[in-house]
């Protein structure tokens, strides 16, 4: 064996090139700088050296840099690690304004031994949008965050310091979908990404915000009617530390610490009331210095008085030999027990609707003015804005009747999206615990929704859960009162994350997302990646990539994967796509082509086949 010793000016470190080394061997006039490879015309063939700054943290594109420059490879390697020095030889290349060169595991000689920390260049903002630094391991000061809640993979988000305002990703392959979004200033080091004319920054790991707690929320492992509790972990060793307070940024009612030095962290906050929403942050103190997730919303579980009773409707068919546990209520009228509720009010209705027409919608738009007029019951309504919708009509009928409604998107801003919730709370403004019922479903209130179409139901008697719907139903009120403020009110991309997340309802652990706030699609494929046996998808459209890459990787991983979608053509010829793809892996049945009818659920069931799993779990 023979070694070479080739020194490259350009990066600054000795490179042993041996023959074998990964089936390439490099000669000193192929090296060319990265800002070289950078100017090279797109097709040319080059070969530059560099530090790995990014690997496979992101799932691909790796980034290297040298001391002229950066620049993207892609797919990337994940043989490498960030600090290895490599010899990369692939064709240049461009997506959508990122500057990168196409070369994928066979095209990388990793030469460990030339491993160098990279120290990221602190820039600002303003910088970052110059795309001067494209590539680039960087970092930026005094980051400050316009959303609330947690990350989400796949998206974008609005940051501000001193010298303006930019953009962060958050890349579904990193650790970050799921970890809370920071609520104070912080330094964040990240990739200078780019994409249609948008430079962002883009975060590696949890380091890269400055953070030592690695646990992605909920933070709350178990509630009482008068305890949280929570656990977190750390990287490193530190104190145990909460905080809590009645409203945001507000810690006003103390703290619960524990001065032990762990990883794995637990404190109890006791003496609290029930049903009640906290604010609370989770603290630990590693070598001297504070970390702290974001404000976490949290809530108590309900009183004993509740009988935390729930229920599961279909307006189909059922078949009972399949429950493993509790059972389902099958062929079932929506609409007269929608009306039932409403007749037994007594205090207050508070609800949404998509679509109020046909006979059903008048039928209930009857029961809620019946409701407010005769027995004075509070009713509050909030529906989509649709002017062409038959909606209309009963809307009218109950702004006549002294029934405040306040439609979506009330600033004109139609592109915001639709409301498309379908929610009912009773009783909870004033009702005993046990009076108090919250009412969700996939059903529309029309005659098609209940009497054509597949349709699900699902009704807790559970104050604390249903106080989790009320803060978003408020949210897009506008106020806590009785009528509503548009200039308060939030909708679709105004909105932020006001509900707690976690809740215990009996023995059954919830957990509650709205959308587009709370990044649903991540909080789904999270629930998704936990199956260990089998996935039964039961919904009326899938017109998303990520979920198909999702099921087949689970496909693939050995979990049993199949499903019925209701209308394939919901998204025109995007869902179609996703539909034929779906059918070459798993076992998945065209409802509507089958029977001509609207199968309208949003539901998968995880682990649901198999009674030996305790890991039994619904989405919907």
């Amino acid at each position: 064996m023979s070694l070479r010793l080739i020194f490259t000016t350009v990066t600054g470190f000795l490179i042993l090139l041996c023959s074998y080394a990964s089936g390439h061997a490099q000669t000193t006039q192929d090296i060319i700088s990265i800002e070289e490879a950078r100017n090279a015309p797109h097709e040319q063939q080059v070969t530059v050296t560099g530090w790995v700054t990014v690997a496979d943290e992101l799932g691909g594109p790796s980034y290297i840099q040298d001391e002229t420059a950066a620049i993207a490879i892609f797919p990337g390697t994940a043989e490498a690690s960030p600090g290895d020095s490599v010899v990369v030889t692939g064709e240049r290349s461009d997506f959508r304004g990122l500057e990168q060169i196409n070369a994928g595991e066979d095209d990388f000689s990793v030469y460990p031994e030339g491993h160098r920390e990279i120290a990221p260049e602190v820039i600002t903002i303003q910088d970052l949008n110059t795309d001067d630094h494209q590539a680039q391991l960087i970092q930026i000061n005094q980051v400050e965050f316009e959303a609330t809640g947690s990350f989400s993979g796949e998206s974008n988000y609005t940051i501000t310091d001193p010298t303006g305002t930019g953009e962060l990703r958050i890349d579904g392959d990193s650790e970050l979908p799921g970890l809370s979004i920071p609520s104070e200033a912080i330094n964040i080091s990240g990739v200078a990404g780019h994409f249609m004319g948008t430079s962002q920054i883009i975060p590696r790991t949890s380091a890269d915000l400055g953070t030592l707690i690695i646990s992605a929320a909920p933070y709350e492992s178990s509630a009482t009617s008068t305890s949280i509790t929570f656990s977190w972990e750390t990287s490193a060793e530190g104190t145990s530390e909460v905080i809590y307070g009645t409203a945001p940024g507000d810690y006003d009612l103390g703290e619960v610490s524990s001065d032990e030095l762990t990883t794995d962290h637990e404190i109890t906050v006791d003496g609290l009331e029930p049903a009640t929403i906290y604010h609370a942050q989770v603290r630990s103190e590693i070598d001297g210095e504070i970390n702290n997730t974001g404000n976490l919303i949290v809530s108590t579980a309900s009183p004993e008085e509740a009988t935390q009773e729930i229920n599961v409707y279909f307006n189909g068919s059922i078949d009972e030999n399949l429950a493993i546990d509790e059972t389902a209520t099958g062929d079932y009228n929506f609409a007269d027990h929608y009306i039932d509720r409403i007749e037994n009010a007594e205090e207050s209705i508070d609800v949404t609707f998509y679509n109020l027409s046909q006979n059903t919608g008048s039928d209930v738009t009857d029961a809620l003015i019946d409701a407010h007029r005769n027995r004075g019951v509070q009713v509050r309504v909030i529906m989509d804005e649709d002017l062409s919708n038959p909606a209309d009509e009963n809307r009218q009928r109950l702004e006549d009747n002294q029934i405040p409604v306040i439609q979506s998107n009330p600033d004109g801003q139609r592109e915001r999206g639709i409301m498309h919730n379908k929610i009912a709370i009773f009783d909870y403004h004033g009702g005993d615990p046990e009076d108090i019922w919250l009412v969700v479903s996939s059903w529309n209130t029309t005659d098609a929704g209940t009497y054509d179409q597949y349709q699900n139901m699902i009704e807790f008697q559970d104050p604390a859960l249903a106080g989790g719907y009320m803060t978003e139903f408020e949210q897009m009120w506008g106020s806590s009162g009785r009528h509503p403020d548009e200039n308060e009110a939030r909708f679709g991309d105004q909105k932020v994350v006001v509900n707690p997340t976690a809740f215990w309802v009996d023995d059954v652990y919830i957990e509650l997302y709205f959308s587009p706030q709370a990044g649903v699609e991540t909080q789904i494929m999270e629930v998704l990646n936990r199956a260990q046996h089998d996935i039964n998808v039961n919904t009326m459209g899938i017109s998303r990539w990520n979920y198909k890459n999702t099921l087949e990787d689970l496909y693939n991983a050995g979990i049993q994967t199949r499903g019925v979608i209701g209308d394939v053509g919901i998204a025109g010829g995007l869902s179609e796509d996703i539909f034929d793809e779906l059918l070459e892996f798993g076992e998945f049945l065209d409802h509507g082509a089958q029977s001509g009818t609207l199968l309208h659920h949003k539901a998968a069931i995880i682990d649901g086949l198999d009674q030996s799993y305790s890991n039994g779990q619904v989405i919907t």
